[in-house]
């Protein structure tokens, strides 16, 4: 059902919404296309660890404009607490993504597009936002 509303094919509308929005990162991702694969052919597989700066402005997309709002509910099997939050045994957790992605506790300047924050480094806290569910 999910799928129907919201899906990574919204997501990436919205990544490249923001490319346009971003002129100088929309010339960026360009050039590293035109670099990598060149204009005689599409995106291969075999292109995509060449493709740093571009899979940085897909995170980063992501992180803005996630797909789907919320994490699938989770049900606390013990009494426990998170984030100084006591969470009882049985509650049903809901966590926004939409929230996790702009909490300006972890993200400096969390409203921003801000490719740099993924250059040249492994963002686990990012993979750990999107693929918690």
């Amino acid at each position: 059902m999910a799928a129907t509303i919201d899906n990574p094919s919204n997501a990436i509308e919205w990544i490249i919404g923001e490319m346009i929005n971003e002129p100088m990162i929309l010339k960026r991702a360009s050039d590293e296309l035109d670099h990598v694969v060149g204009r005689d052919r599409l995106v291969e597989e075999r292109d995509l660890p060449q493709l740093n700066y571009i899979k940085a402005c897909i995170k980063e997309g992501f992180r803005l404009h996630p797909f789907g709002p919320f994490i699938p509910p989770h049900v606390s099997i013990t009494d426990t607490t998170i984030g100084g939050y006591f969470i009882p045994k049985g509650s049903h957790v809901l966590l926004s993504r939409f929230g996790l992605g702009r909490n300006p506790n972890v993200w400096e300047d969390h409203d921003l597009t801000r490719i740099d924050i993924y250059a040249g480094k492994e963002n686990k806290l990012f993979f750990r936002i999107m693929s918690l569910g």
